[in-house]
């Protein structure tokens, strides 16, 4: 953790500071991995990515944009605009899940990937290449490993205190239930269950958050 501009060596000239992932730069150290991070920032951007299983999250503390670029042409997106919707929004959910079903197929269980996205909202978007590195293209990465290899996954969150685990959690939870719920639709099966255990598992942190908090030097109502 850096404490201050003098503890820290300058990151070294020729570092590129405009992609998404630590492991793409040319010169990784303590330096530059802080410069990437304050420059994404300072774009809005509060994701990075860090090899293909580390996603590193820096807490706005406010609400923020993402903006969407055209689909691929094999996307149900593909004739749509690029527009500017909240990072969380079920236009952005629906993105991040079709665009890997596009990349990887439908999961083992059968759920086709276009019905699965058309029922998780009437909203068009749409990129052209790879979607940015958001908590949503994780969790989908980790349900997906889950169904097709059959192991066990986790999803570890961690950081100090208000540096958003809590809010990402949710996050996380929420793309579970809402694709959980929109396959059982498209498959026809299973419906109101699905439902039920979307409203648990979209409710579960402010449950969690509502039976363990307590006030921290960042944050009045820290999770515990």
């Amino acid at each position: 953790m850096l404490t201050g501009p003098a503890s820290a060596f300058p990151a070294r000239g020729g570092t590129d500071l405009s992609v998404e992932d630590v492991a793409a730069m040319s010169h990784v150290n303590e330096a530059s991995i802080a410069s990437l991070l304050i420059t994404r920032f300072n774009k809005r951007h509060v994701y990075t990515q860090a090899g293909p299983d580390v996603l590193i999250a820096v807490n706005p503390r406010q609400s923020v944009s993402v903006e969407l670029p055209r689909a691929t042409t094999s996307s149900s997106l593909a004739n749509t605009f690029p527009f500017v919707t909240s990072l969380y929004d079920p236009v952005v959910m629906q993105r991040y899940f079709e665009e890997s079903s596009i990349a990887n197929g439908p999961a083992r269980s059968g759920a086709r990937g276009g019905q699965v996205a058309a029922s998780l909202g009437a909203h068009r978007s749409g990129p052209d290449g790879g979607l940015p590195p958001h908590v949503f293209a994780l969790t989908d990465k980790c349900m997906r490993s889950l169904e097709n290899d059959r192991v066990s996954q986790s999803i570890l969150f961690t950081g100090e205190s208000d540096s958003g685990k809590t809010e990402n959690l949710k996050q996380s939870l929420r793309y579970v239930a809402c694709v959980s719920r929109a396959r059982c639709h498209a498959e026809s099966r299973h419906v109101p269950a699905a439902e039920a255990a979307e409203t648990i598992l979209s409710e579960f942190p402010t449950v969690l958050e509502a039976l363990g908090s307590a006030p921290s030097a960042g944050n009045p109502s820290s999770s515990r």
